[in-house]
């Protein structure tokens, strides 16, 4: 698998930050996330319970970092806005982000290959505006 680098090409200004996302086709298990992310050195930062949002709900979220600062964000359901915001996104059953430390970009890496041998993911790019659920400093 190749991730799209997150420095600028030579002569160019720099890019805004890169993050990848996937969907996921079938219902994964919270212990079985959190055991698989722990074991890679992750950690839950923090989780937001499911929610009403417009005609629909929002599942439960939930943020885990590493000590390097790597970010992983699971969406446990649906998510209700993807195929509002893109018509062409897959039917799915819940949702990851990663977005890589910049002290340890090959750490992001690393979690996308371990995720993507668990569950099959299949990852695209993404800027980190285009994630409603990435707090923003």
């Amino acid at each position: 698998m190749t991730t799209p680098s997150t420095s600028p090409p030579r002569g160019s200004q720099p890019v805004t930050e890169v993050g990848w996302t996937a969907f996921v086709q079938t219902r994964l298990v919270r212990t079985h996330v959190n055991a698989l992310l722990e074991r890679q050195g992750f950690r839950l930062a923090f989780h937001l319970p499911a929610c009403r949002r417009r005609h629909s709900w929002l599942p439960a979220q939930y943020h885990y970092t590493d000590a390097a600062g790597t970010e992983v964000i699971w969406l446990s359901g649906q998510d209700p806005e993807a195929r509002e915001q893109d018509p062409t996104a897959p039917e799915h059953r819940s949702r990851f982000w990663v977005y890589a430390a910049r002290r340890a970009p090959e750490r992001a890496e690393q979690i996308l290959i371990r995720l993507r041998q668990a569950w099959g993911l299949d990852w695209r790019p993404v800027t980190a505006q285009a994630n409603p659920l990435r707090p923003t400093s």
